[in-house]
């Protein structure tokens, strides 16, 4: 596992948060500082999917518990 997270950081940089989706476990989100980035396919691959703009690595991020593919950022 550490593997990954430094594989990761290293594409990503800085992150906070890793959404695994309960209901849809191939997806994945990581509130990056880029970023959010997710991946289809367990974590093999990301994409970028919303670029950082202001403050968005202070956020919370989650998934809808009723569709995986909506997901939520709070900033507090």
């Amino acid at each position: 596992m550490k593997k990954v997270l430094r594989f990761l950081q290293a594409i990503f940089g800085i992150f906070n948060a890793i959404v695994i989706v309960n209901s849809s476990p191939n997806l994945i989100f990581l509130l990056t500082e880029k970023g959010i980035a997710k991946s289809n396919d367990h974590g093999k691959t990301f994409k970028i999917v919303k670029t950082s703009s202001g403050d968005i690595f202070k956020s919370i991020l989650f998934a809808s518990p009723d569709n995986p593919k909506v997901i939520f950022v709070r900033n507090d």
